[in-house]
């Protein structure tokens, strides 16, 4: 498992209601609770969650996934090793992320953010954390950028840390070179970089096109 920085925000530093109950449909509903096994990325994650409490008591994370799945078996996980967690995913009411926002905001002891990519990609405010964990690498780098942003932006008076977790030898490697020649495709065509456009070889722009 490696910890990888999570794309760079300017100003930031970077590093390479709803309090539970499982739905209907929940996966944890087909696991025993006695033959849960936990995660090699799991376990990475509980133990930087760890290092965030354990080096400032007031520190608070958001979590991100792709997967309401994945963020099911967290929030077991974390509820197990005592970490209190919020959980905010597609499918919820208004009324029930608007209550998941306000405890995550407002009670000190809820150290932890869970959110989904589609419920949580833009418009949310969430300052009072500054520590962001990506658990999955997306396809297009700019929704990790607007993941960073949740935490990292005006109003935000601590330094933010940002932390992406990639499964070494799987598919989620792949995504990370897709990721940077996607950049430099738009930095050489939104900005006008000669240097980027210089780095981009052939085979790069084969590499873009067969995805």
């Amino acid at each position: 498992m490696l910890a990888l920085p999570a794309p760079d925000t300017e100003g930031a530093n970077t590093k390479s209601v709803a309090k539970g109950g499982f739905g209907p449909n929940s996966i944890m509903k087909k696991v025993k609770a006695s033959d849960f096994q936990s995660s090699t990325k799991i376990e990475a994650l509980l133990d930087e969650i760890n290092q965030m409490i354990s080096g400032d008591p007031s520190a608070k994370g958001i979590v991100f996934s792709q997967f309401g799945s994945m963020l099911e078996l967290v929030e077991f996980r974390m509820k197990r090793a005592g970490i209190s967690c919020v959980v905010f995913r597609g499918g919820m009411s208004m009324q029930a992320r608007d209550d998941a926002l306000a405890a995550f905001n407002e009670d000190p002891t809820l150290k932890v953010i869970l959110i989904s990519l589609k419920a949580g990609g833009e418009g949310l405010n969430l300052q009072v954390a500054n520590h962001v964990f990506l658990l999955d690498p997306w396809w297009n780098p700019a929704c990790e950028m607007q993941a960073i942003q949740r935490a990292h932006r005006i109003g935000q008076t601590r330094p933010v840390k940002a932390v992406r977790f990639i499964t070494a030898d799987t598919i989620e490697e792949k995504i990370i070179k897709l990721q940077e020649k996607k950049q430099l495709v738009f930095d050489a065509s939104i900005d006008g970089s000669s240097t980027s456009l210089g780095k981009l070889t052939e085979q790069d722009l084969r590499f873009l096109f067969q995805h």
